[in-house]
């Protein structure tokens, strides 16, 4: 029988900018009840439809009733940066560098808000019906739009750190699971890590930081250099947001909430910070290298992403190759290759369905634990990165968990 299960541990804190974790992390798991589990599959969605907490459990139930795997969702932090009609729904709000664009804004359409009711929504309905009104007197052009700018606030009082503390929530469940009872299964068994898009980014630096552990990534469009934009939001070019959202007379530009800056400050989003989190530096290819090589990457990706980079894709495939590593990189060229199942389009992510790729790669990696090898989990290694900037990352997987920290060195 199909056991769908929700658990919940201790989250790291965000160890790079010293913020403490506020809520517990979150995680469902999917196993036959009446089986030895084939394998681990964790399923990792990035920041689309697929990141509704309904669809991934029927997802994972899915997969543990036809493959016989422990299927794994796990809410990471700052998943739920989206606007959705779930319950884990983000929030549109003006935040700190909004502010004071709106209040030019509010003095030029000369608009008093009513201070009972400061809500975003409100807000810019208010601006819009001015507009609109302005527009209906001839005092502004048909075809003004307002350029305004606005913060998405994640689920759970969540923030954007970008990557890296989700890839950890990754490594911490996976370190739960073991002490949960499944120290057998993690290390005989294959472990897989699925994912588009961002979660697909998270799969390959959870492969990153516990290079021991993962017997194969599937990866479809993710990006593998990070987008200063989502990272830093605003700051890198209030022209340049993570999307928009377009009102009848408005034109929002949208950035997820993030505590790093561009300032010289002690959330400065330092060299050091985007060596950790790009996936293409040749430097921290040769030390995940050194520590292991045996876990099978396969990616999908557009020629014509304009998210999901190709030529960054093909250039981190050809480096891990290099270094010895396994690697498949389906390259998705022509309209010829658009079969409607797998492959519905050449944008960002292809329209690909998540069921139809786990279909076409899982069955064949059954049965396929490609070392003997324990996992850096139950090896309780210490894996260690230079940076630059005299910094150094530490993933020390230890008998109560995984402890990260970044360092100062001389």
């Amino acid at each position: 029988m199909i056991t769908v299960d929700t658990k919940h541990t201790t989250g790291h804190d965000d160890f790079e900018l010293n913020i403490p974790r506020k809520q517990l992390l979150t995680y469902h798991i999917a196993y036959d009840d009446e089986k030895e589990v084939e394998g681990i599959i964790f399923i990792i969605p990035g920041f689309g439809d697929d990141a509704s907490v309904g669809y991934q459990k029927n997802l994972i139930k899915y997969i543990a009733e036809k493959y016989n795997l422990l299927a794994v969702f796990v809410e990471y932090h700052a998943l739920f940066a989206r606007l959705s009609d779930d319950k884990e729904s983000a929030s549109y709000q003006f935040g700190r560098n909004d502010t004071e664009l709106l209040i030019k804004y509010l003095e030029m359409l000369d608009i008093k808000l009513d201070e009972n009711n400061l809500e975003y929504l409100n807000i810019v309905e208010t601006i819009d019906q001015r507009i609109q009104k302005l527009k209906s007197i001839n005092e502004l052009d048909y075809d003004f739009k307002l350029d305004m700018w606005g913060t998405v606030c994640p689920y759970k009082d969540e923030y954007q750190n970008f990557g890296v503390l989700q890839a950890v929530d990754i490594l911490t469940v996976l370190c739960d699971l073991k002490a949960l009872g499944y120290e057998k299964i993690i290390n005989e068994k294959p472990i897989i890590a699925l994912g588009s898009s961002h979660g697909g980014y998270i799969a390959n630096l959870a492969m990153k930081f516990a290079p021991n552990t993962f017997d194969t990534i599937i990866d479809n469009s993710c990006y593998t250099k990070p987008p200063l934009n989502y990272i830093i939001g605003i700051e890198t070019n209030p022209h340049f947001p993570e999307f928009m959202k377009f009102y009848r007379n408005i034109k929002m530009h949208l950035f997820t909430l993030t505590n790093w800056s561009s300032e010289k400050n002690d959330y400065n989003f330092s060299q050091a910070f985007y060596n950790i989190r790009d996936l293409t530096n040749n430097d921290q290819i040769k030390q995940l290298a050194m520590y292991a090589t045996k876990t099978k990457i396969i990616s999908y990706n557009s020629e014509y992403d304009k998210i999901g980079n190709y030529s960054d894709k093909k250039e981190y495939i050809e480096s891990l190759i290099k270094n010895k590593y396994q690697c498949v990189l389906n390259t998705i060229s022509s309209t010829d290759q658009i079969d409607g199942r797998l492959i519905k389009n050449l944008e960002h992510s292809m329209g690909m369905s998540i069921k139809a790729l786990i279909d076409k790669e899982v069955p064949n990696l059954l049965n396929k634990k490609l070392s003997e090898n324990m996992t850096d989990i139950c090896l309780e290694s210490t894996i260690e990165y230079d940076v630059g900037d005299n910094r150094k990352f530490i993933f020390d997987f230890n008998k109560t968990g995984l402890a990260a920290k970044v360092i100062e060195v001389k």
